[in-house]
């Protein structure tokens, strides 16, 4: 018995030596219809219940660092989108990432100085220029938002 319980100490000690694991959360909410505007230029969020919710806000949980976001549209196209997070709470997006479909890279997350920590993500109902001076965006992207879902996922 001794043995037994000296074995399941030592496996203890190890897997507090061996620290936290890395662990992922995923999250998926609807939209009813798109932002209106496009990242190149500018966005509005319409709230409400559907079909005007037309941004979905994902709640950050403390320790996550970064987000990789896609976009289902019932269109079935790849939809042009922004992902960003307001870090002082004035209701604008301090840092953002425009995309086709689904991010290539994750939006570094940073925590608030004030407010909630949340991220805002825009299925627009324009098409991706390509161009943008704020966020950039590798390509032009065709698809225009209808309704859909937006899957966030955490790290």
């Amino acid at each position: 018995m001794r043995k037994v319980a000296l074995i399941a100490m030592a496996f203890g000690v190890i897997m507090l030596m061996a620290g936290p694991a890395s662990a992922t959360r995923s999250e998926t909410l609807a939209y009813g219809s798109p932002a209106i505007g496009q990242g190149d230029l500018g966005s509005l969020c319409l709230s409400g219940d559907a079909p005007l919710n037309s941004c979905v806000t994902f709640a950050v949980v403390a320790g996550e660092t970064s987000v990789h976001v896609s976009i289902t549209d019932s269109s079935g196209l790849p939809t042009y989108g922004t992902v960003g997070q307001d870090y002082n709470d004035d209701g604008l997006t301090d840092a953002s990432l425009n995309f086709c479909g689904s991010t290539t890279v994750p939006l570094a997350l940073v925590p608030p100085s004030i407010g909630n920590y949340e991220i805002i993500v825009f299925p627009h109902a324009g098409p991706g220029l390509g161009n943008d001076a704020f966020a950039g965006t590798p390509e032009p992207c065709v698809g225009a938002g209808t309704s859909g879902t937006v899957t966030a996922t955490f790290n």
